[in-house]
């Protein structure tokens, strides 16, 4: 039998390296604070700061810059100079943070200053591996990985296997330490979880071919399907009734509301650890535990 060339002790560096950008993305979690805490909503603390007064302080110079009538790029919050070392782009609710003089870039999409996206992660990684093989989880990736020719591929092929271990979970399309990861309350009713599942489950003896992974977009599109053809299914029944009942704003049959229902049922099969979602090339895949 082939070894798995991604060891036991690359996903614990892998982990390592991950937990690593979930610190450091805190800069820029406090620069949203700061420049952009529009991305914020209805929130009013965050990770214990009372953000209230910078909400205050950024709409009224928001309102001031959009009653200008000779409006300068260089005015808008969206962009400019941070702490002296940073240039922000803040981008819907998020921001991006590259440094000045390293050209180290670092992204994040509001509210969970825990959650953080696989492809930011990965180009942060990438300047990691260019800039400081003193670090010795870096090092040590870096030496594993130069086996390999296509180094983004990797990655995400070792993200994959931190995700089929559930050593990180999905948030819709982002991840989150396990242990960092509290499920929200309430969960849905259980013979909804069972139902959509129970749809999954046939639509992997179908349809895939290992009776393995099944591709989050594929299945996503069958289950859409059949909410609009196969109504009489019991499955489907139970899952059209509960979302006619609790998702009124997503009952729009075969819109883009009714695949949003979906993903909500899906993500709470996910929170269950019933399901999980694995990133691979193409997207997404599911995995029933």
């Amino acid at each position: 039998m082939t070894q798995d060339p991604i060891t036991e002790d690359i996903q614990e560096i892998m982990r390592n390296l991950v937990a690593y950008f979930v610190l450091r993305q805190q800069l820029v979690v406090l620069a949203v604070i700061e420049l952009w805490p529009r991305s914020f909503y209805q929130a009013i603390q965050v990770e214990n700061i009372d953000i209230r007064p910078y909400q205050q302080d950024f709409f009224a110079k928001f309102q001031e810059y959009r009653e200008k009538e000779d409006k300068k790029q260089e005015d808008s919050p969206q962009i400019g100079i941070w702490k002296n070392d940073w240039r922000h782009f803040a981008h819907g609710i998020g921001c991006r943070l590259t440094h000045i003089q390293t050209g180290e870039r670092l992204e994040w999409d509001a509210p969970n200053p825990k959650v953080f996206d696989q492809y930011w992660f990965i180009n942060h990684l990438e300047w990691r591996l260019k800039n400081e093989l003193y670090d010795p989880y870096v090092r040590q990736f870096s030496e594993w990985i130069s086996n390999y020719s296509d180094d983004k591929e990797v990655i995400l092929a070792t993200i994959g296997r931190l995700a089929e271990k559930q050593i990180i979970l999905s948030i819709g399309y982002r991840w989150i330490l396990a242990s960092d990861f509290v499920a929200p309350e309430p969960l849905l009713p259980d013979k909804v979880v069972s139902a959509l599942l129970n749809m999954m489950s046939d639509y992997r003896e179908k349809h895939v071919s290992n009776l393995e992974l099944i591709d989050a977009h594929s299945f996503t599109s069958n289950a859409n399907w059949r909410f609009l053809n196969d109504t009489k299914d019991e499955n489907v029944s139970i899952c059209l009734n509960w979302i006619s009942s609790n998702l009124k704003d997503y009952q729009q049959v075969g819109s883009v509301e009714n695949v949003t229902a979906i993903s909500i049922i899906l993500q709470d099969l996910v929170n269950r650890r019933i399901v999980t979602r694995i990133p691979y090339s193409k997207g997404l895949q599911y995995k029933i535990e």
